[in-house]
């Protein structure tokens, strides 16, 4: 009798949805908070949303460089890194207390 392999087609398609929902989700929930944000930390809306642009920027421009690293050492790999990523960089948003200048 052979051993089950647990990476079924289903498991694969709810996890990269999953991945999906969590890292989009909170990307595109950014507009909902720009006004009050920006109120508590004084600055005006562009600096939250050029700190939003920048961000999605970064996010597009690693796509292509890290494609190739993911195929080298593992997708599983870069995206818990990536995840890592995207919860200090929220982390960070949540405990600002003011703009840098």
């Amino acid at each position: 009798m052979t051993e089950r392999d647990w990476r079924t087609p289903a498991l694969v398609l709810i996890s990269g949805a999953m991945v999906l929902f969590l890292s989009l989700g909170i990307r595109q929930s950014y507009g909902l908070f720009l006004k009050p944000i920006s109120d508590v930390l004084g600055g005006g809306r562009a600096t939250f949303a050029f700190a939003v642009a920048v961000q999605v920027i970064m996010w597009g421009l690693a796509q292509p460089l890290l494609g190739p690293v993911a195929d080298r050492v593992g997708v599983g790999r870069i995206v818990a890194a990536g995840g890592l990523l995207i919860a200090a960089g929220t982390a960070m948003v949540a405990w600002a207390t003011g703009q840098v200048r």
